[in-house]
C-alpha cells in the first residue's frame, strides 16, 4: 500500500512496520552527494548531535581538503539528545577542525541551536548576514545516514527550493541503513527517526512524501 508520511500512525510504526517499511520511511535514496561529481559547493553544513565527532566532522574535513566545499558551518548548542550538558557542540566541532588545519575564517559557527529546526534557522541568519543572501549559495548537508531525509526536508521548507543543496549521509556502523537493525541502539534511533519524520509531516514542517509499497503487516 501507499501512504503519505502524515497518514502513518505511530502505532503502525511501532507494531506493524517491517524492516523494509522503516527503511523506506527513514533513509534518503535520491538527493545524495555524488562522490565522483566534480561539482563544488559554497557551504558544507555539519549538523551537531549524535556521531558528529568523528564521523560528520571528518566528512566535512574531507570535502574541504578536496576543495569541494569553500567553507564549513558547524551548528549545534546543547541539544536535547546530547549527553554532554556542558560543552557546546559547535565549539567542539570547531576545535576539531582547527586542530586538523582548517583556518578559522573558513569555519562558520552557530552555537545556540537545540534541534535540527534551530540548526537551520539560526544558521540562515548568520549566512544572510555574512553573504547578504542564502538563496544564491550551494550547500552540502553533512549528517548521519538516518538524519539526511529530515535535514533535506526541513531545508527545502525553509529555503523554498531544492536545486541548490544536496545531502551527505555518514555511516557509523550502528545507525546507518546497513546496520541499524543489528543492535538495540540502532533500532531505538531509527524508530525514533521514523516517528519524527511522520510528526514533522503532520505539522507541515516538511514535504508530506508518499511512501510507496508499504507492507505494514497485520
Amino acid at each position: 500500500m501507499n501512504k503519505r508520511l502524515s497518514e502513518i500512525s505511530y502505532h503502525e510504526i511501532l507494531t506493524k512496520a517491517t524492516k523494509e517499511d522503516i527503511e523506506k520511511i527513514v533513509f534518503e535514496e535520491k538527493r545524495l552527494l555524488d562522490e565522483k561529481s566534480p561539482k563544488t559547493y559554497d557551504i558544507g553544513f555539519i549538523f551537531g548531535g549524535i556521531s558528529m565527532i568523528p564521523y560528520r566532522v571528518e566528512k566535512g574535513l574531507e570535502l574541504y581538503n578536496q576543495k569541494r566545499v569553500d567553507r564549513l558551518v558547524v551548528s549545534g548548542g546543547i541539544g536535547f539528545m546530547n549527553r554532554d550538558r556542558k560543552k557546546i557542540e559547535a565549539d567542539k566541532m570547531k576545535h576539531y577542525l582547527l586542530e586538523h588545519g582548517v583556518p578559522k575564517e573558513d569555519i562558520i559557527v552557530e552555537r545556540f541551536s537545540r534541534n535540527t529546526v534551530e540548526n537551520i534557522g539560526n544558521t540562515f541568519k548568520i549566512l544572510d548576514y555574512e553573504y547578504g543572501t542564502i538563496d544564491a549559495l550551494d550547500y552540502v548537508l553533512i549528517t548521519s545516514d538516518f538524519h539526511v531525509k529530515r535535514c533535506l526536508g526541513l531545508f527545502e521548507k525553509a529555503i523554498g527550493q531544492k536545486e541548490n543543496f544536496i545531502g551527505c549521509g555518514i555511516k557509523d556502523g550502528v545507525k546507518d541503513k546497513e546496520n541499524w537493525h543489528n543492535s538495540s541502539i540502532g533500532k531505538k534511533q531509527i524508530y525514533q527517526e521514523a516517528i519524527a519524520l511522520c510528526m514533522y509531516a503532520k505539522k507541515m514542517r516538511l514535504e508530506n512524501e508518499e511512501i510507496k509499497d508499504l507492507i505494514l503487516k497485520r
